[in-house]
């Protein structure tokens, strides 16, 4: 018998997507949502995921996630290796850096 994988809600997507790695005033390097208003060297930090299209493909790779739109549920992602912009629906995804979501 296969062993049992707990899932997490797809609500939360965010605590796995959306993070910033930015240096703040003290010169220390940090990860986090939201970066202060006086630090630098903000970049996204790239995540692997793996979701379904509206196909019902399913496609993986390496991201980073642009912009999000909480109302639709919904997020963009830019891929790493290729630059190619995709729009992602929350409730699509699969995986993200290895923790498995609950999907409809």
């Amino acid at each position: 018998m296969p062993k049992n994988v707990e899932k997490l809600s797809y609500n939360l997507i965010r605590m796995y997507a959306e993070n910033f790695e930015y240096t703040d005033r003290n010169g220390i390097r940090k990860k986090g949502f939201n970066p202060s208003a006086d630090a630098t060297d903000i970049k996204r930090v790239p995540f692997y995921i793996k979701y379904i299209t509206r196909d019902g493909v399913v496609e993986e790779g390496t991201v980073e996630c642009v912009s999000v739109d909480t109302f639709r549920k919904q997020r963009k992602i830019r891929y790493v290796e290729s630059g190619e912009i995709r729009v992602v629906r929350d409730y699509l995804v699969v995986e993200i850096d290895g923790v498995k979501f609950k999907t409809l």
